[in-house]
């Protein structure tokens, strides 16, 4: 072994930032990689870096195996890399869902009741999360489409008969579906 002068001089600086990352997508775990074993690893040692993600580090299951071996997977992390990289020993895992961010206080709430506090949040989930409420213009417009459903268009012997109880519904449909001419001497 030897050991150079310029390495000795150097300070190895320990940071003790409560690191949190949400996530362990690609992304997340390219982050982990990058602060644990960057170009910076020589001089920058992270002590508080957590990681949290509904199933953990990413692993294949004994029945998942031949799906995992069959299937190629594009990206470097598999899970023979994610074992030879040292995240147990560096980072601190928690199986756990984020249901809510609070950053005034600086901290996540988890599924569960739990609390962690953080300096600095990282958010990179795999998939992109849906508000509860994700659906509802959707949802407002298909009322509003089936409200408008009473304009009910039959092509019967060449004619459009239409049922409705507003002259405006009728002619806007009739402009969707016939030439205007026609629409006008239908109403």
């Amino acid at each position: 072994w030897i050991l150079e002068r310029p390495l000795t001089s150097m300070p190895k600086v320990h940071v003790n930032n409560s690191i949190v990352v949400v996530g362990a997508s690609r992304t997340g775990l390219a982050f982990l990689e990058t602060l644990l074993l960057g170009p910076t690893s020589e001089y920058l040692t992270f002590t508080n870096i957590t990681l949290v993600s509904r199933h953990g580090l990413p692993a294949v299951t004994d029945c998942m195996r031949a799906a995992e071996i069959c299937i190629p997977r594009d990206g470097r992390y598999t899970e023979r890399y994610i074992k030879s990289v040292p995240f147990y020993y560096y980072v601190d895992i928690m199986s756990a869902v984020v249901i809510h961010i609070d950053r005034k206080k600086k901290c996540i709430h988890l599924k569960g009741g739990g609390i962690k506090f953080y300096d600095e949040l990282f958010i990179t989930c795999g998939q992109q999360f849906q508000h509860p409420d994700y659906l509802k213009d959707s949802m407002e417009l298909a009322k509003e489409v089936e409200s408008f459903s009473l304009v009910l268009l039959m092509y019967m012997g060449g004619g459009v008969h239409l049922t409705s109880g507003d002259p405006f519904a009728r002619l806007f449909a009739i402009k969707k579906t016939v030439p205007v001419q026609r629409g006008l001497s239908v109403l």
